[in-house]
């Protein structure tokens, strides 16, 4: 049953109005099923990471690093489900978004990554959608995935050690990049994101989402935080 206060969240978040949520509260009951970059094709890391013999001794620094670690999760998986629905029109702006993705990979990574080891199929993917944007190559839904298919299962090993660190800015470009986390931050199910990735203030985040606007479309949640299904997912 509506009640008046879901009508006027509603109402809010119609006209992109919803404030930031700065707590972890508990997921949405209305759902019949799950989002479909909730499934994978890579697994969210789980709040229990924190508990295991390995985990760090910081759990509120660990807790903002695995929110961290999902935003680019989710961000792969919605440009893995989506690319081979995308219209030959939108491919500038899915090259555009898959860069910014790469970008905030490597800034997250840091100096663990390594071009020429484990990492090398993750820079391939990298460079070719550098090429792309560049149209010194023509961008492929069929390659994009099958590179993405090459790197994520190593990708995802690394996302899921756990660290002892507050992710910052990492020096991302707040127009270009930082959105990636923005749009890809589920606030029903995380705790905030670490200062320098957040948002400052509602207007901040509204006047930045419009610049690219057609970039953060294939994201999985809008600029409020809230999930949503992705734009360009048809379900089998």
């Amino acid at each position: 049953m509506t009640t008046e206060k879901d009508l006027k969240r509603w109402i809010l978040e119609s006209h992109g109005e919803a404030a930031p949520i700065h707590t972890m509260p508990q997921h949405p009951t209305n759902r019949h099923k799950p989002y479909a970059w909730e499934t994978g094709p890579m697994i969210l890391l789980p709040n229990s990471i924190l508990q295991a013999d390995d985990a760090p001794p910081d759990p509120k620094a660990a807790s903002k690093t695995i929110a961290v670690c999902n935003c680019l999760i989710r961000a792969l998986n919605s440009i893995y489900i989506q690319a081979p629905h995308v219209p030959m029109i939108e491919y500038a702006n899915l090259v555009s978004y898959c860069l910014a993705t790469y970008q905030c990979l490597l800034a997250q990574l840091g100096t663990t990554f390594q071009k020429e080891e484990e990492d090398a199929r993750l820079a391939e993917w990298g460079n070719w959608l550098e090429s792309c944007a560049a149209r010194r190559n023509n961008f492929s839904t069929e390659m994009c995935k099958s590179m993405m298919d090459d790197f994520m299962p190593v990708l995802h090993k690394k996302l899921s050690t756990p660290r002892n660190e507050e992710t910052g800015k990492m020096g991302l470009d707040s127009n270009t990049q930082v959105p990636i986390f923005w749009t890809n931050h589920d606030v029903t199910s995380e705790n905030q994101l670490p200062r320098g990735l957040a948002p400052d203030t509602k207007a901040i985040r509204w006047w930045i989402g419009r610049k690219k606007a057609d970039w953060w479309k294939f994201s999985t949640c809008g600029f409020n935080g809230l999930p949503r299904e992705l734009k360009f997912y048809r379900e089998m």
